[in-house]
């Protein structure tokens, strides 16, 4: 997590190592730190997402090691209207060789009712989720 945006937006709730928090540049950050993200997770995620409030769809910075389910629960679950109505657009941050491996999994099955896209860097996923918001 950017100690800075944490810092500055507060922390919405942590949760084992689940971190869940808006940034200041609106961004709602999903950071699992070394948590396996399966179905159970994904779900409390967008709870504490909805805790912060949103207004309308945001855009989503998932960060994690690793995942489980990608192949059908959590696919089905992100395409669900419970996360389609507060999800602009979604960056996968792949912090692992295990995580960009499973990230490219997850993307050939997903769905897409949102911008989704893979990163291995935290900049470029921030830079193309701002740049997906303004282009709205």
């Amino acid at each position: 997590m950017d100690g800075n945006a944490a810092e500055n937006a507060g922390v919405a709730h942590k949760n084992d190592r689940l971190v869940v928090y808006r940034d200041n540049d609106g961004i709602v950050v999903f950071d699992y730190g070394t948590q396996i993200i399966d179905i159970e997770g994904a779900k409390r995620s967008n709870k504490l997402h909805r805790a912060l409030k949103p207004v309308g769809p945001e855009p989503i910075m998932i960060i994690g090691e690793s995942a489980r389910g990608v192949r059908s629960e959590i696919v089905d679950y992100a395409s669900s209207d419970e996360v389609v109505e507060i999800t602009a657009a979604s960056a996968l941050v792949a912090k692992s060789k295990v995580a960009e491996v499973i990230g490219n999994v997850y993307m050939t099955f997903q769905k897409k009712p949102y911008p989704t896209r893979l990163f291995t860097d935290e900049t470029k996923a921030r830079a193309w989720l701002k740049d997906m918001v303004a282009n709205r």
